[in-house]
């Protein structure tokens, strides 16, 4: 009973969409993309399988305090050569510069807008992942709670197609 109150939004999400629910997660494929919603303190993580995974190591995720910091006191971290990206997300890969050729501009485009949007997204070579934070379950929306589930899928998608047209 507390369970279905807590979650009536992602309860009822997750059936419109023909996701599971179980244990708090949803989980099932959205748009073409496999995914899985859990909850944290706070935060709502959606993650996305990519349907072609990168042909190299990756990682991209939003700065944190101290990456910001670093780069207020000149760090020399390696960026993608991308100003707008660079200033908000941190790249590791042992080939920074073809992780920014893979991620062409419209993925790049993506992940700020999401950024902007209060999403913590991140890329890897397998799936990406958005994060929210959220003061409770119950005080998500529908629309919200979709929202997050097909900006992942789109983000999964975007992510996908770029590897495709740039990794040849």
């Amino acid at each position: 009973m507390v369970m279905s109150t807590l979650f009536a939004s992602y309860i009822a999400t997750s059936k419109r969409l023909g996701l599971a629910f179980e244990d708090g997660r949803a989980h099932g494929v959205v748009d073409g993309v496999a995914l899985q919603m859990w909850f944290g303190m706070h935060a709502v993580h959606i993650g996305g399988l990519l349907p072609r995974t990168a042909p190299l190591d990756l990682s991209v995720a939003t700065k944190g305090l101290i990456d910001k910091l670093g780069d207020l006191f000149g760090s020399h971290a390696d960026g993608i050569g991308d100003p707008a990206f660079d200033a908000k997300f941190a790249v590791k890969s042992s080939s920074p510069t073809r992780v920014g050729s893979l991620l062409g501009p419209d993925v790049r485009r993506l992940l700020i807008q999401l950024e902007d949007e209060g999403y913590h997204p991140a890329v890897d070579s397998t799936s990406v992942h958005l994060r929210r934070f959220t003061a409770t379950a119950a005080s998500d929306s529908e629309e919200t709670v979709e929202y997050d589930l097909r900006a992942t899928a789109r983000l999964a998608l975007a992510v996908s197609d770029s590897i495709a047209r740039h990794s040849s």
